[in-house]
């Protein structure tokens, strides 16, 4: 940096610093690097900072180039299962099942899918994120029950997991919101949300 190169090679260089202070010079990094305006390659297995540090990603899988888009389009149209679950704090819930007439079945989770589907049908494993998840009444229409397995207290938020049929969702809630272990609850799915990847070969449809 102090010599002015015109290419910054960084491997995790955050690697063994504590929260604080990966935090304050992942800041300092993301600062400089704008106002110096230096092509910066950053190698880092923390997904999390990943996403803070890039304008873009290049995410790799056993040693192959899977997915390159901006952190935005990473995340919220991951190429394939990997990306899905790799990217996110919890990754993307996955649950294996298979499409028949627009509808998505797998143990007690059945979902309209029509519009993600366009007429597709067969085995297929539906990912979704914790905040596309949401807490409901019985009494509304398309929530699904379940049984709560855990409430993680993480300050802002909370993440629930919920046993649904043979299915364990997370689920983001409002740090107020708590649930007790064993609660009964009802959770709905924002279709836009959806996502569907081919059963065998992990891609996004």
């Amino acid at each position: 940096m102090i010599r002015r190169p015109r290419l910054w090679l960084m491997d995790e260089p955050l690697g063994t610093l504590d929260a604080d202070q990966r935090q304050q010079l992942g800041s300092f990094i993301k600062q400089q690097q704008q106002l110096h305006r230096v092509t910066t390659l950053f190698v880092t297995h923390d997904q999390d900072e990943a996403m803070h540090l890039a304008d873009r990603i290049v995410v790799m899988e056993a040693g192959r180039v899977v997915q390159i888009g901006t952190p935005a389009e990473v995340y919220d149209q991951p190429a394939n299962r990997f990306c899905a679950h790799f990217v996110g704090s919890p990754g993307m819930n996955l649950l294996r099942g298979a499409i028949a007439d627009g509808v998505f079945r797998s143990g007690g989770v059945v979902l309209p899918v029509s519009s993600q589907a366009a007429g597709r049908s067969g085995a297929v494993e539906l990912g979704v994120r914790p905040e596309h998840l949401r807490f409901t009444t019985a009494a509304d229409a398309g929530g699904l029950p379940g049984t709560v397995i855990l409430d993680e207290f993480l300050g802002d938020i909370r993440l629930v997991h919920v046993q649904i049929g043979a299915a364990r969702l997370v689920v983001r809630a409002a740090a107020s919101q708590r649930h007790a272990p064993g609660a009964l609850v009802h959770v709905a799915c924002a279709a836009a949300g959806i996502r569907l990847f081919d059963a065998q070969t992990g891609i996004r449809w």
